[in-house]
């Protein structure tokens, strides 16, 4: 049971943080601001051509959609074609963008729970709708500066509609006013001053990526107590479809050869171990011995092929 939950977590954790005229079927580094510490793509688009995305998609239905519906009657399973989410070291550094068009009746929608919320504020700049909300205080409530929620609610949230079908929501002044200043949409960059430094990996008929750097500000958490991340210094997920599998590939930049050996090495022994209980699952034995370990150097890469079904299986 444990390694189902696992499994789970592993393959579908980062398509749930979410929550160009078309979705960008993969983004590359320079597709995101240069302070970036950590990121999540989910291609929803791609998902609906094969049968490994159509699970995911029905797993978000169930779990994403429907639960944000009945809450508060947005439904924007028909209209978002991706997701994006990003921050920096800092809390408040990170931002949603929301690929697709959001009509009319969703966006009045989300003026009805702002009104709810707090004390909202509507201009238009460059033809871009900004919505700036602040929470409601209660009777005796204070403010709590130190949160370190990335949408603390005691900071002023903007929520920015253009018309190029990207909808972002941040709590960074900076970088609403970067969205504003490139027209309505993520800026890409021309040139990335420092090739690196976000591992961001390529895959043909990618759905989710995922990336985080060392710097990302949550080794202080409490529960950031791996040796093995704790050495990390960068680390990166990509969920694609392979000939109708799941191919998963994944890499972690060490901080050194050696110990990106050692690493592998005390991997690959935990799969043979575990690939020998016979009380196993015959289908988390089939995965497991299809994970492949590869080093070069300070990185170690992963991959291995599912199949799809099986996904289904652990999902339901």
């Amino acid at each position: 049971m444990k390694s189902k939950i696992l499994i789970i977590c592993m393959l579908f954790t980062f398509s749930l943080f979410a929550m160009s005229a078309t979705a960008r079927a993969d983004i590359a580094e320079q597709d995101l601001p240069a302070n970036v510490q950590w990121y999540a793509h989910a291609d929803l688009l791609a998902m609906k051509g094969s049968v490994t995305g159509r699970h995911i998609l029905d797993f978000l239905d169930d779990e994403v959609f429907e639960e944000l519906e009945e809450d508060t009657g947005i439904n924007l399973k028909d209209e978002l074609e991706a997701v994006t989410i990003f921050g920096g070291a800092q809390p408040a550094d990170g931002a949603v963008v929301l690929y697709g068009p959001i009509s009319e009746k969703n966006r009045t929608k989300m003026q009805a729970v702002m009104e709810l919320r707090g004390e909202y504020s509507k201009v238009s700049r460059k033809g871009i709708d900004i919505f700036t909300l602040d929470k409601r205080k209660g009777k005796g409530e204070k403010a709590d500066d130190d949160s370190d929620d990335m949408f603390a609610e005691d900071r002023t949230t903007y929520i920015a509609f253009s018309k190029r079908k990207q909808t972002l929501i941040t709590q960074n002044k900076a970088q609403l006013d970067a969205f504003v200043s490139a027209g309505g949409e993520l800026e890409r960059r021309k040139k990335t001053e420092n090739p690196g430094s976000l591992l961001v990996l390529q895959a043909n008929k990618s759905m989710i990526k995922a990336g985080m750097n060392a710097g990302a500000g949550i080794k202080d958490e409490a529960d950031w107590d791996s040796n093995i991340l704790q050495h990390m210094r960068q680390v990166a997920l990509v969920l694609s479809d392979k000939e109708g599998k799941a191919a998963i590939e994944a890499q972690l930049v060490t901080a050194n050869k050696e110990l990106a050996e050692s690493i592998k090495n005390i991997v690959q022994g935990l799969i043979a171990i575990k690939s020998l209980d016979q009380d196993e699952d015959r289908e988390v034995l089939a995965m497991l011995r299809s994970i492949k370990l590869d080093q070069n150097g300070a990185t170690i890469r992963a991959s291995m092929l599912v199949d799809p079904d099986m996904l289904k299986e652990f999902a339901d």
